[in-house]
């Protein structure tokens, strides 16, 4: 996936390519990886897969289960989890959420959330050492934010909720791939790895509202996006 590419292609400068064991569902569409570097089948639905893909290993990288079905994404990340405790790893990051308040906070209500503090209890209940990494929101997923703008049509007006100007910490993909790779080598390279068992959260140094964002996309595509307020109120389904 995307975050986890970007981890690969940093920790590569930084550790010998020997030490790294990449698991995917599917090696056979694995990107060009350089030489020395192993890769496994590890599938988080397979637990026995797993247990192959991890054998060896002291530490993982747990990217979350793309997918935000609750149930499915807990299962799997505790498949992946117990798989790990099998294997004999020692120390489990996993990409969190920064939906969720303080690093020890569990009140989100978010469903996006939801299942990310499930996975992060399972795994301070484990007994081994972790790090979450709670992550802030992808600069290259602005548009979502932005009423789904598509700067390629002739837009020129965007509606999003009435609270919806509160700001956004943004973080490129890149950035949280680079930050996570350098957590990683530290923990393989320094027995007092400053964050272990700790939540760390990575997002970027201000809180940018959406109409700024409106305004900084006005000077690339060279026309005015106006920002459209719109006030949401409570509704039922059934």
């Amino acid at each position: 996936g995307g975050l986890g590419s970007s981890v690969l292609k940093h920790i590569q400068s930084l550790l010998d390519p020997s030490r790294l064991i990449v698991s995917l569902y599917n090696p056979s569409k694995a990107p060009n990886l350089p030489e020395g570097l192993e890769v496994r089948k590890g599938d988080y639905s397979d637990p026995s897969s797993l247990d192959v893909a991890f054998k060896g290993a002291q530490i993982l990288l747990l990217i979350s289960y793309p997918s935000i079905a609750h149930e499915l994404r807990v299962k799997n990340h505790i498949n992946a989890i117990d798989a790990a405790k099998r294997a004999g790893i020692t120390h489990i990051f996993y990409t969190s959420l920064a939906f969720a308040g303080p690093p020890t906070s569990s009140e989100s209500v978010a469903a996006v959330m939801r299942a990310h503090l499930d996975t992060e209890a399972y795994l301070r209940e484990s007994g081994l050492a972790f790090t979450i990494i709670r992550e802030g929101i992808y600069s290259e997923s602005y548009p979502l934010y932005l009423g789904f703008f598509d700067p390629s049509s002739s837009t020129t007006e965007v509606a999003i909720p009435d609270d919806g100007n509160c700001g956004i910490a943004w973080a490129s993909r890149d950035e949280l791939g680079e930050a996570t790779a350098k957590l990683l080598v530290q923990a393989a390279t320094d027995a007092s790895f400053q964050y272990q068992n700790k939540t760390l959260l990575l997002t970027g140094p201000e809180a940018v509202p959406l109409s700024a964002v409106a305004s900084i996309l006005s000077r690339f595509l060279d026309r005015t996006i106006t920002v459209n307020y719109v006030e949401v109120g409570e509704y039922a389904t059934s």
